[in-house]
């Protein structure tokens, strides 16, 4: 692990804290915290957020993510936030597909955070992979239940681990820090 300390140290608290607050809100169920290579991760799942086939946040997932967001708001690296489904097609007057679906749903958490904790769009990026980057075979009601999801991705190492985009002009930017 090329990480200095003081970053090993930061992502350790926020681990702790991530952690911490998910079982003093008894969220267990509903919440993980995952570490690898690239970011720490929150898994939220769907229901806690939003209802069947809609991508407006429940008043649970208000609730949930305004608890989640002054942590997620402490950190200068960047947010990735991505939306997934289960493989069981939808087609209802919102949506066409689950790919629509699941990017709305990354939207509507985006907008709460720009609106609620005044994220700037440069902190902020969504993704929304339908029904392609399942945890677990979509063979069962129970398995379908844990792709339905939300991953909220504190990024590692941005300015090292930004790509070259082709343009020789062009360069990473790193997000302000905070003071």
């Amino acid at each position: 692990d090329q990480q200095n300390p003081d970053s090993r140290t930061a992502e350790s608290i926020l681990v702790g804290k991530l952690n911490a607050f998910i079982s003093k809100e008894k969220l267990d169920d509903q919440a993980q915290v995952k570490v690898d290579s690239k970011a720490v991760k929150v898994v939220l799942s769907a229901p806690i957020l939003f209802e069947s086939g809609s991508a407006d946040l429940s008043e649970e997932g208000y609730h949930l993510l305004g608890k989640f967001g002054p942590v997620f708001k402490e950190v200068t690296n960047p947010v990735v936030i991505e939306g997934h489904t289960d493989d069981v097609p939808i087609h209802n007057a919102d949506f066409d597909s689950n790919w629509e679906l699941s990017f709305q749903r990354t939207l509507s958490v985006m907008k709460f955070f720009v609106g609620q904790f005044k994220f700037t769009p440069n902190q902020l990026s969504g993704i929304g992979y339908d029904e392609y980057r399942p945890l677990v075979p979509n063979t069962s009601d129970v398995n379908r239940a844990r792709n339905r999801r939300i991953e909220i991705s504190i990024m590692r190492d941005y300015e090292t681990s930004a790509k070259p985009t082709g343009n020789p002009t062009e360069s990473a930017v790193p997000v302000a820090s905070k003071n």
